[in-house]
């Protein structure tokens, strides 16, 4: 009887309560017929306000040239990225 009670319980609480989901989308292939080569390839995209976003190609002074993905208000926070070598 309090199994009973405290599932009844535990499930109201849930409906109940709200609570904002913040997520990302992931995503992955792998194999000859999905990645030339029969590689892996293995993303993650950050669900963000496109206003919020920007492209950008970067040449740092060591290192490599890399394609990124910025975010934030001054567009200075890397999010997501690969460089010339397909590395992310």
């Amino acid at each position: 009887m309090l199994k009973k009670k405290f599932s009844l319980l535990l499930s109201i609480l849930c409906c109940t309560i709200q609570l904002q989901a913040s997520a990302c989308t992931l995503f992955a292939a792998t194999g000859n017929g999905f990645v030339e080569g029969s590689g892996t390839l293995v993303a993650k995209n950050r669900d963000w306000y496109p206003s919020h976003q920007e492209l950008k190609v970067i040449h740092p002074a060591h290192g490599y040239t890399y394609y990124g993905l910025f975010s934030g208000k001054s567009a200075s926070f890397n999010a997501a990225g690969v460089n010339e070598r397909a590395f992310s």
